[in-house]
């Protein structure tokens, strides 16, 4: 009788469960890696409970199967490269929440989509608020005394200390990248006309806030993210003004880099800012030493491991057979150790998972932004369902582009945030197949 009774309970009010972890889901993201991955496995689990009862487990889309060789790949390749421990099975704690968007697509059927994206909106402008305020104060309210993670990147000549925006996550570029896949979405909602006036204000303006605090995080891989999201935004409006502004865009980053080639990028006058002491550390190439020899080595290690690459946490063990010799040819120092990475989403997929999980990250990030292209055709452009299409579409070029200076995608909170974008596209497309 009480196994009844439970069960009974548990399969009436299952709807109401998944609703609120799904609503927990994008409150945390915000700010909490722990909050985010309990939410991910109660809808797992509730999800998988519904699938039992033959309510369905999710959605059926081709987008699952470089997903899958994905997964795969990040443990078979270390393990069959035959490198000694066993890291590259913990590789599946880092992926297990790649299947959130299939089930994501009909989970989403239990809650009110506009009141979900209320739920991300107003703790991601506090945050966005947060790492404005941290840039210029080194604020860190959220930590203990002996926690605290400020860090400060430049002193003006006045004594005027500019800091590192990064709202409560561990890493500036971590949060940079946060908002620089969630951002746009908001730009588009403002646009979209079955809104309310009032919430197209309201996102309009909250997304110049998160812009704001993107901009804080002093990530130039995340500028030239942003740079890639207006262009974006430009093209949505006008495909000829698109075009002309990528022609002149090339042009000019054409001469930008030829001026670098030549040095003469150090003799201009540069304003005692951090914002462009920051920009222009971009245009100086024995600043930029570390990252570029950073690549030479990944380059290497690809060259020696084509097809399986070396394995998920294996660059310590090792990418020092390539960093050193690098290091004692060019008198340089790295600033990380090898378990950083190579800072580049692409050619750090290759190096650890070989040709093949390079190829299936692609078909992830690249499917992602055909399956947008694709559903846009069957829904006006400032229609909800269009407004997320385009918004999630400026997100992930804009993301795209930064990965080529970081491995943001190995992140916890952005791989969350890309995984619940993800889930709102398929839920579209879920809605329109039905």
């Amino acid at each position: 009788m009480a196994a009844k009774f439970w069960t009974n309970w548990l399969f009436t009010d299952s709807s109401t469960y998944l609703g609120f972890f799904i609503y927990a889901l994008f409150v945390f993201s915000t700010f909490s890696i722990a909050g985010s991955e309990a939410s991910i496995f109660f809808i797992y689990l509730i999800s998988l409970w519904r699938f039992i009862r033959k309510k369905g487990l999710g959605f059926k889309h081709w987008l699952i199967w470089p997903v899958i060789i994905y997964m795969n790949l990040t443990v078979l390749s270390g393990y069959l490269n035959g490198y000694p421990g066993i890291d590259h099975l913990f590789s599946a704690q880092t992926n297990w929440r790649l299947l959130l968007p299939f089930v994501l697509a009909i989970a989403v059927l239990e809650v009110e989509q506009q009141k979900l994206v209320r739920f991300l909106f107003i703790p991601l402008l506090v945050v966005s608020a947060y790492g404005i305020i941290q840039y210029f104060t080194g604020a860190d309210w959220l930590r203990t005394p002996e926690r605290k993670l400020t860090t400060l990147y430049y002193t003006a000549t006045d004594g005027t200390q500019f800091f590192h925006g990064k709202g409560n996550f561990t890493h500036h570029l971590t949060y940079g990248g946060y908002l620089l896949l969630i951002f746009p979405l908001f730009s588009l909602l403002s646009t979209a006309k079955t809104l309310s006036t009032r919430w197209r204000w309201f996102y309009g303006l909250g997304s110049v806030v998160m812009l704001a605090g993107a901009i804080s995080s002093l990530g130039r891989s995340i500028w030239l993210g942003i740079l890639m999201v207006f262009w974006i935004f430009l093209f949505r409006i006008s495909k000829i003004l698109g075009i002309l502004t990528l022609i002149i865009g090339l042009v000019l980053s054409g001469w930008i880099f030829q001026q670098v080639l030549s040095g003469e990028t150090k003799h201009w006058q540069v304003i005692d800012n951090a914002l462009v002491q920051r920009l222009t550390s971009a245009l100086d190439v024995t600043a930029n030493k570390d990252r570029l020899l950073m690549w030479n080595a990944g380059i290497q290690g690809i060259q020696d491991h084509l097809l399986l690459g070396i394995g998920y946490g294996n660059d310590e063990n090792v990418m020092d057979k390539y960093r050193i010799p690098l290091a004692e040819k060019n008198n340089h120092r790295f600033m990380n150790d090898a378990s950083a990475g190579v800072h580049n989403i692409y050619l750090q997929t290759w190096l650890n998972y070989g040709v093949i999980g390079f190829i299936s990250y692609l078909g992830i990030v690249f499917g992602l932004l055909l399956t947008c292209i694709l559903s846009l055709r069957r829904v006006e452009s400032s229609s909800w369902e269009g407004s997320i299409f385009w918004g999630v579409i400026a997100g992930i070029s804009g993301f795209m582009v930064a990965g080529i200076f970081e491995n943001n995608f190995r992140d916890g909170e952005v791989q969350t945030a890309f995984l619940m974008l993800m889930g709102l596209v398929l839920h579209q497309v879920y809605r329109l197949r039905n």
